[in-house]
């Protein structure tokens, strides 16, 4: 297990301060989109202290409504002392009980404190006013309301837990098959595959009944419920039977299956699959046949598509556009097969199952999307190469001026002020021996407090 830097967003030319009067940015954030689908154990912000500041900070880890916070914290971190923090430097923000995060997301980090509020002892975070990074923003908490500034970006980093990533997969896992007559088959003690919070289960059901038209009724996996995705009954001499569904299971190595037919049956047969880094059990297109070739024109996206046929005779299956996994005999006069592919474009596909000798056939078709912010593969990149590391040696002068033009949601700010820093490195070993910011008369659209670093 180790903790891999996803996110690294490290260059910054300026703070801004948390809590430094009241009402006035109470809680600042920062918005990222991870690039692996899995648990975030840590951030890093790059905090600074203002005056000596005492009191706690801690960060949660928030999903996005509507371009700013949700409010309904992910993952808490644990306190960390003002009074450790000095001068500008990255911080870490650990979590206990991490979030699970999809890559593709937008999320949010939201910094918070406890300490009095004061215009000279505040923690303030190092930003970028002018980000370059895509879709990406930083907001601010007045007390009441989130509030946007311009294209900054604050200056963090985001890990991952390579133990945890989820990669998008399917995998057959087994064929079963009960020869009594019932109306209730409990498969017992079927394997699984390992859990997983994001492991589905689909289940290929197959049965016959002479005359009587039947369908599925319910399937349990390990305990849960699975979504019927689609069934189809022949029936144009005996009543053959064909279903798909699917379930989240996310415990359990091994559990029962249990198939409930709308009627006493002849015998079931079902097929078993493994799938990882699924939307939904929603699928994205499902279709059956009873042709004696059963086929469809099927929608498929980046994601799974399963096939599954029977047909009332011994013989052998071939597919079009699927890979076989089975080929079996429920008995001496049924044949079921299942198939399946990881669809890597979207398309309308045409599926087939073809059976050597025919007496009556059915089949049903499912796809299903791998979640459109879920990584497929295990390569992994990070944002922002760049870093740039600044003394914190600094001589400032400014005079200011502040008129509210509405109730502390418009703030004009004229500011002069002239910063000296000495040796700036980026990676690439460029050195610069002063760098000048002047600020002067910027309008912010939400009030926001900057120090020049």
């Amino acid at each position: 297990m180790a903790q891999i830097l996803d996110i690294n967003q490290d260059t910054f030319d300026t703070g801004n301060g948390l809590r430094p009067a009241s009402n006035t940015q109470v809680k600042l954030a920062q918005s990222f989109t991870p690039s692996v689908y899995g648990q975030c154990p840590k951030v890093s912000l790059y905090l600074g202290d203002n005056g000596t500041t005492t009191g706690n900070v801690w960060v949660t880890i928030e999903s996005d409504s509507d371009g700013k916070p949700s409010g309904t914290a992910l993952a808490t971190s644990a306190n960390v002392d003002a009074a450790g923090i000095d001068s500008y430097g990255f911080d870490d923000f650990t979590f206990a009980s991490p979030a699970t995060l999809t890559n593709g997301t937008k999320y949010w980090i939201v910094l918070q404190g406890d300490y009095d509020y004061s215009g000279t002892n505040y923690l303030s975070w190092g930003l970028i006013t002018a980000s370059a990074i895509p879709n990406y923003g930083l907001v601010v908490f007045n007390g009441t309301v989130w509030g946007n500034v311009g294209t900054a970006d604050f200056t963090f980093k985001t890990y991952y837990d390579d133990a945890t990533i989820i990669i998008p997969s399917i995998s057959y896992l087994d064929k079963y098959t009960d020869s009594s007559d019932l109306t209730e088959y409990t498969f017992s003690d079927i394997s699984l595959g390992s859990p997983n919070s994001d492991r589905y289960i689909v289940v290929s059901a197959f049965s016959r009944k002479a005359g009587a038209t039947f369908t599925l009724s319910s399937i349990t996996i390990g305990g849960v419920s699975a979504t019927i995705t689609k069934q189809v009954t022949n029936t144009i001499t005996n009543s053959d039977a064909v279903a798909i569904a699917i379930a989240n299971v996310p415990e359990g190595t091994t559990g029962n299956i249990v198939v409930t037919w709308s009627t006493e049956v002849l015998r079931c047969a079902i097929g078993v699959w493994r799938i990882t880094g699924l939307d939904s059990v929603t699928a994205l297109d499902s279709d059956s046949s009873v042709a004696n070739a059963p086929t469809c024109n099927l929608n498929v996206g980046i994601g799974p598509v399963i096939g599954a046929a029977m047909t009332a005779a011994t013989t052998t299956t071939s597919w079009t556009n699927l890979t076989e996994n089975y080929d079996a005999n429920m008995d001496s006069a049924i044949t079921y097969a299942g198939a399946s592919i990881s669809s890597t474009t979207a398309e309308a596909l045409d599926l087939t199952a073809t059976f050597e000798s025919v007496v009556e056939s059915a089949g049903v078709f499912a796809s299903w999307l791998y979640s459109t912010t879920t990584s497929t593969s295990t390569t992994t990149t990070s944002t922002s190469t760049t870093t740039t590391s600044t003394s914190t040696t600094t001589t400032s002068t400014s005079s200011s001026t502040s008129t509210s033009t509405s109730s502390s949601t418009s703030i004009t700010t004229t500011s002069t002020s002239t910063t000296t820093t000495s040796t700036s490195t980026s990676t690439s070993s460029s050195t610069s021996t002063s760098t000048s910011i002047t600020t002067t008369s910027t309008t912010y659209p939400f009030e926001f407090i900057v120090e020049i670093i």
